[in-house]
Order: C-alpha cells, then structure tokens, then sequence
C-alpha cells in the first residue's frame, strides 16, 4: 500500500482498506483483490464509485454493518 501513498495502513484480514474522515461520512474502500459481484453490486446500489483505484461513496448510504462485514 506504500505505492498508494498509505505508508502505515494495514489491510484487515479480508484485504479491505477503509479510510475517511471521521467529521465527514464520505470513505474510500479499496480491496487488495478484486472482490466478489455482490459486493461490487452493493457498493454500486449505495451511489460508490470506482475512482483512483477505490470505491468512494458516503458511509450512510451503504447497508447496516456492510463496512464491518467486509473488514472482519
């Protein structure tokens, strides 16, 4: 993730890498490999875009508990 520019950021065990600003409810998800249909599909229903290489799009608008599912 150092070629990204996240030097010090983990991957969760899934391969999943959250961040966003903790005042702002707008994330970026990016994926160490591409990930299955219905998640892609989810993230698209919830208004995300692919961009820069991550999905970005607003917390709120993705399905309860989405964002925990895919880090754990």
């Amino acid at each position: 993730w150092a070629g990204l520019g996240l030097p010090g950021l983990c991957l969760a065990p899934a391969g999943v890498l959250v961040t966003g600003n903790l005042d702002d409810d707008y994330c970026n998800v990016r994926f160490a490999e591409k990930p299955e249909r219905a998640i892609l599909d989810t993230l698209k229903a919830a208004g995300f875009a692919w961009s820069g290489g991550c999905w970005g799009g607003y917390r709120s608008k993705l399905p309860a508990g989405f964002l925990d599912s895919l880090t754990a």
